[in-house]
């Protein structure tokens, strides 16, 4: 597994993705008009605001990828932490250029060429290798080199970063990013340069192969297809291997390689049932695939699983076999 973390704001709610958020005027929120691809962002406004993501797994080295529009210059952009630590920071100086540091803005350690341009997004993407006299980190944007340093990127004693942070800015002024790519250096995929890869999101649109889960009214599909998560429509089971499975929409024309699958789905178990876990699920060429089993929290929180290449060739997906995807549920004890 490589791919760690993918968000592109297109749950429709930053708390279902982010760790947490806000502080200031406007808190980092969704916003539909601005978004570089997909249907939505995350977007703050205030030097009090952020987004911020705790990391299922420390790492040590890894590529991250973000866009970025708005914001101006001089301010800091982002950080890398070990719990509140900063190891690391991305700034815009009052130039335009960007700024690679060591520590909370202590060590500057490196500085670019590019100008930031404010009023278009700016892919930006990060090496980041935490070490002492071995350490690495460099920054393209736009998919070209533009600072790099080598030597000791571990101010201190922490090897690992845990936690990712965007800061918001005091200029007075919107900061919206899109298109979160997390990959560490482990497994034979997507272990390298993200490249200006995309998030996008596929919604069921009809039944599946199975429709053994009860809806809270109408069919099984539109109760789970809801942009944001609906707590109000629902599927539910109480009996464990029942399978739920739900159609897609197709991927959009430009979507020529695709990366990793992301499945996603939020609930919750209540009083004492026999399901207390849930597997989630793809159906592909035929046959059904389901990840580890995943304990199901007491108020409804949202439950991940990869997919980095089909289950079923151990190929990297097709947009093909994308489109004739269903995913879905299946409850254990």
């Amino acid at each position: 597994m490589a791919l760690a973390w993918a968000s592109g704001a297109e749950l429709g709610l930053a708390n279902l993705e982010l760790t947490n958020y806000g502080g200031g005027t406007q808190i980092w929120n969704i916003n539909s008009t601005d978004k570089r691809t997909g249907a939505y962002c995350f977007r703050t406004y205030g030097s009090a605001d952020y987004l911020h993501k705790v990391l299922d797994s420390a790492l040590s080295e890894f590529y991250l990828q973000f866009a970025n529009k708005g914001g101006g210059i001089n301010r800091v952009a982002f950080k890398w932490r070990k719990g509140t630590t900063v190891l690391g920071t991305l700034k815009i100086n009052t130039a335009g250029k960007f700024e690679l540091y060591t520590g909370d803005s202590v060590t500057l350690v490196a500085t670019g060429t590019a100008t930031f341009n404010t009023d278009v997004w700016t892919l930006l993407e990060l090496y980041i290798k935490i070490a002492d006299s071995g350490g690495v980190l460099t920054l393209r944007v736009n998919g070209i080199s533009d600072a790099s340093f080598t030597g000791d990127t571990k101010p201190g004693t922490d090897t690992t970063v845990d936690s990712l942070f965007w800061a918001g800015t005091s200029n007075a002024v919107y900061v919206y990013i899109d298109d979160i790519i997390l990959f560490d250096t482990t497994g034979t995929v997507n272990n390298s340069w993200p490249n200006n890869l995309k998030v996008g999101l596929l919604q069921a649109n009809g039944a599946g192969n199975s429709t053994q889960w009860t809806p809270s009214a109408g069919s099984n599909w539109s109760c789970v297809y809801a942009i944001p998560p609906s707590d109000v429509d629902y599927v539910k089971v109480n009996v464990v291997d029942r399978i739920d499975l739900y159609t897609l929409g197709d991927l959009p024309a430009e979507a020529k390689g695709i990366h990793a699958l992301f499945l996603t789905a939020r609930a919750s178990k209540e009083g004492a049932p026999n399901v207390n876990n849930l597997q989630l699920a793809l159906r592909t060429g035929g046959a059904n695939y389901f990840s580890a089993s995943k304990a199901l929290p007491t108020v409804p929180g949202m439950l991940v699983n990869i997919w980095e290449q089909n289950p079923g060739t151990a190929a990297g997906w097709q947009a093909s076999e994308v489109n004739a995807l269903e995913i879905g549920l299946k409850s254990i004890a």
